[in-house]
C-alpha cells in the first residue's frame, strides 16, 4: 500500500477516498465520464480511451485498492473477466496450477476445459491442508489459486502459510476474496500477490451491477491495463463504476 496514502477508516475510504473534489468543481458525487475518447495535448498527457482508463472508473479503483491495502486495482466488466485475466497473466503454455476443488464453478470450468487447450494442467486439492498443497507442487507450477471461504462449503485456506510456500519457490498466489470482501479479509497482508473479486456480489451489494476487480502491485496492474484487460476489452463501464 502507498505509504503516502492517508490513514483512513474503511468507511472514510468508501465515502471520500479518491473523489478529488477540487478536480471536479467541488461535486460531492463525482461526475460520470461516459465518453469513449479523450483529447490530449501530448502523447503522455491525460486519458486516451475508456477501454484503457477512465476518470470515473479510476475513482472506484482507488477506493478498492485502499480497502484491500494493495498498491493498485483494475476494474473489469465481470468477476469472471477479472479472474480469467489474473490467471492468464500468470499461466503460460504447459504450465501447472493448484486450485481448491470446491472453487467457484465457472473458475473450475475455465481451468478444466478452456485452459487445457494450452496444455495447462490443474491439480485440485481440498485446500484445507498446506501439506496437501505442498505435495501437489511440480517443477512447472506457476500459480496457486485460492478462494477463502470457499463457495458454498465455506472451508478455509491458510493464506499466510501458503503464501510462504509459494514465495520460496517463485510461484504466484491469487485469491478470490469475494465472500469475505475487503471489510473482513485482506489477503495481500498475508503475502498474497493478486486478489480478485466478483464485485457483482457482496461488494456491489444490491444485485444491480455486473463487475469484477483485480488488486496487486502497481507494475503488474499497469501491465494488466494494456494486456489482459486492454487487449481483451473486458473493462468496467463508467456507469457501473
Amino acid at each position: 500500500m502507498d505509504d503516502n496514502r492517508p490513514a483512513l477508516t474503511k468507511e472514510e475510504i468508501c465515502t471520500h477516498y479518491g473523489d478529488d473534489y477540487d478536480r471536479y468543481l467541488g461535486a460531492i458525487v463525482p461526475p460520470i465520464f461516459q465518453n469513449s475518447l479523450f483529447t490530449r495535448k501530448t502523447i503522455n498527457h491525460g486519458y486516451t480511451y475508456t477501454r484503457v482508463s477512465n476518470p470515473t472508473t479510476e475513482i472506484a479503483e482507488k477506493k478498492i485498492a485502499a480497502l484491500e491495502e494493495g498498491e493498485e486495482a483494475r476494474c473489469f466488466s465481470s468477476g469472471m473477466a477479472a479472474i480469467t485475466a489474473a490467471l492468464m497473466s500468470v499461466l503460460e503454455k504447459d504450465s501447472h496450477i493448484i486450485c481448491p476443488r470446491n472453487v467457484y464453478p465457472p473458475t473450475k470450468g475455465f481451468l478444466e476445459s478452456y485452459m487445457t487447450k494450452f496444455g495447462i494442467e490443474t491439480t485440485f486439492v481440498s485446500g484445507e491442508s498446506t501439506d496437501e498443497i505442498e505435495a501437489a507442487l511440480r517443477p512447472h507450477t506457476k500459480a496457486i489459486y485460492l478462494e477463502t471461504p470457499l463457495s458454498n462449503v465455506f472451508t478455509l485456506q491458510d493464506l499466510k502459510a501458503i503464501a510462504g510456500i509459494a514465495k520460496a519457490r517463485g510461484i504466484v498466489t491469487i485469491v478470490d476474496n469475494t465472500w469475505a470482501t475487503p471489510l473482513y479479509q485482506n489477503p495481500i497482508a498475508f503475502g498474497i500477490d493478486i486478489v480478485v473479486h466478483s464485485a457483482t456480489k457482496y461488494m456491489g451489494g444490491h444485485s444491480d451491477i455486473l463487475a469484477g476487480v483485480m488488486i496487486g502491485r502497481k507494475t503488474l496492474m499497469e501491465e494488466i491495463t494494456h494486456r489482459e484487460r486492454g487487449m481483451f476489452g473486458a473493462v468496467m463501464d463508467p456507469h457501473q463504476a
